[in-house]
């Protein structure tokens, strides 16, 4: 599996080697042996354009999954660069399945993370692609971070990147490992 993200693919620790390292990057603790990364693009504060901008082919990798549109409303990018940022990555990258993350809560600016995702998930719908919402258990009913989970309303703790990334590793594993 390939992984393309911004801060909340590396574990808010840089850029996802790192985060991997300290086994804070949710793709580190998927909680199963029959998930592996083979590679990918992820670096804190990224936008969607960089992220386009800087990731190389994958070519092991059989599933890509992308988490992007975070940052985008800071940089003052559209939901329509957005997409056209998404399928650029997902063109380079090169896996034939897709799984387009959706955005975590922001605290200030929830209005913008449910907009955002409903892009995503149409997004995800026009191209035979997949969509997954690993947030659910960290965020509140009006759509924020969970008190327990929340750091900066941005990003979460280690344990709540955990939480997404074994959801993640069970989506994953029910859409494309089991037959």
């Amino acid at each position: 599996m390939a992984v393309v993200g911004d801060s909340n693919s590396t574990g808010h620790l840089g850029d996802i080697d790192t985060g991997i390292a300290a086994k804070t990057a949710w793709i580190a603790q998927v909680g199963t042996d029959d998930i592996e990364y083979a590679g990918g693009w992820a670096r804190d504060g990224a936008t969607s354009a960089l992220m386009a901008s800087q990731v190389q082919p994958v070519p092991d990798a059989d599933v890509v999954v992308i988490m992007a549109g975070t940052n985008d409303l800071a940089a003052g990018l559209t939901l329509e660069q957005l997409d056209d940022d998404i399928t650029s990555i997902v063109s380079t990258v090169g896996a034939k399945n897709v799984v387009l993350a959706a955005i975590p809560p922001i605290t200030l600016r929830a209005d913008y993370a449910v907009e955002a995702n409903a892009d995503l998930e149409a997004l995800a719908a026009k191209n035979g692609w997949f969509f997954h919402d690993g947030w659910g258990n960290l965020r509140t009913a009006d759509g924020v971070w969970s008190t327990q989970y929340k750091v900066d309303g941005i990003h979460t703790t280690k344990a709540g990147y955990g939480v997404f990334g074994r959801d993640m590793g069970e989506f994953i594993r029910q859409t494309f490992l089991e037959e």
